[in-house]
Parts: structure tokens; C-alpha cells; sequence
């Protein structure tokens, strides 16, 4: 359970985009905050770093990327340096939450509601932040 209330920053991190999501924790809601294409992890890493400063969030949360069952995969290794990173470059608690299937569930969502959005990393993102603030009420 976090301690603070306020705003929380989702990311949804990848080699090439990253997802943004802003929840609070008082109202428990979730809204999709856009996605920022990235060249390197140092860039990531900058990224963040500015929606931190625009959002002044009282943690962030990564999602974790997983196999199916359970199991790590290669990128993980990133999301957890990513991780060590933003917690020496601000004071913002990271936490993290899984992300699998947020992606298809995110697409399947957009799908039916007609939308014509190709990229749902921001969406992937709210989804998964929603249901970390859903864990940890």
C-alpha cells in the first residue's frame, strides 16, 4: 500500500516507445497520458525523468514484463536498471506491476469501441496502473 496520496505515474516501457498513464490515488482512476518514441535507454531514462517533473507524482510504477508463466524474459533486465536509474535521479518510489497482456487487452479495447489507434502503449500503461492502484488501495 503506498503511503502518500496523489498522483501516480504508469509507464510502459519498450526499446522504441514508451507508454504513460497518470492514475490518483484518491479517486483510484486512470487516464492514458500519451507515448514518447525513444533512440536509447538513456533517452528513456530522460523521458521519465521529465513527466516526473511535469507530473510530480508520489511513485511510479513500472510495468514488468513476463512470459506467460510467470517467468522473466530479456527485458526485464532493462525495466529493472530503468528502475535503479529513475530512483537515483529523483526521490519518487518506484514500484513495480505486471504488465502481461495489457497490450492485447489495450488493442481488443480500442477495437471495440471503433477506435483507429495503432499504438496503445499509453493505454497498456493506464491498464496496468489501474490495477496496481486496484492491489494497493
Amino acid at each position: 500500500m503506498i503511503a502518500k496520496q496523489g498522483i501516480i505515474l504508469g509507464v510502459d516501457y519498450g526499446t522504441k516507445k514508451i507508454g504513460f498513464a497518470v492514475g490518483d490515488t484518491l479517486t483510484c482512476t486512470v487516464n492514458p497520458q500519451g507515448i514518447d518514441s525513444i533512440t536509447s535507454f538513456e533517452q528513456g531514462i530522460q523521458m521519465i525523468a521529465n513527466k516526473i517533473t511535469q507530473w510530480r507524482p508520489v511513485a511510479v510504477v513500472l510495468g514488468l514484463p513476463l512470459q506467460k508463466d510467470g517467468s522473466s524474459q530479456p527485458m526485464l533486465k532493462n525495466v529493472e536498471k530503468l528502475a535503479h536509474c529513475l530512483q537515483l535521479e529523483s526521490d519518487c518510489p518506484v514500484y513495480f506491476s505486471d504488465e502481461r497482456y495489457t497490450t492485447k487487452v489495450a488493442e481488443k479495447m480500442l477495437k471495440e469501441y471503433g477506435s483507429k489507434h495503432k499504438n496503445v502503449d499509453d493505454w497498456a500503461a493506464a491498464l496496468m496502473l489501474q490495477c496496481w492502484l486496484n492491489q494497493n488501495r
